[in-house]
């Protein structure tokens, strides 16, 4: 996960590691492994409820718009190998429109008005 945060965060990826424990071990251990990514402590399970985490470790791709793109299942390295490759994908889309609002001016065009 550290790899694809360096890797890809100059492009708009971010990489959330969630564990399941207190925030304090999840602190000491993200410090101890020298994890390049954020990390959030869920020792209550709702951010893992709330993406369908059902077998850990579980990968959640969410896109520029948030909704889930793809869920991986325990650890396959072929598996997240495919889930990286369709980062390219992902990132190459735009932000998401919010309802009632255009698309912005292209700076390099002038106005007719």
């Amino acid at each position: 996960l550290s790899d694809w945060s360096r890797r890809f965060a100059a492009r708009g990826l971010l990489v959330v590691g969630v564990q399941h424990e207190e925030p304090e071990a999840v602190a000491e251990a993200a410090l101890a492994r020298r994890v390049g990514h954020p990390v959030s402590a869920d020792p209550d399970e709702g951010i893992s409820e709330a993406v369908g985490v059902t077998a850990l470790p579980t990968l959640v791709v969410l896109g520029r718009d948030g909704r889930v793109r793809d869920v991986a299942l325990g650890f396959d390295e072929e598996r997240w190998a495919r889930v990286a490759a369709s980062f390219e994908h992902l990132l190459a889309e735009g932000p998401p429109r919010t309802e009632g609002t255009r698309p912005a001016a292209d700076p390099g065009r002038r106005s007719t008005r």
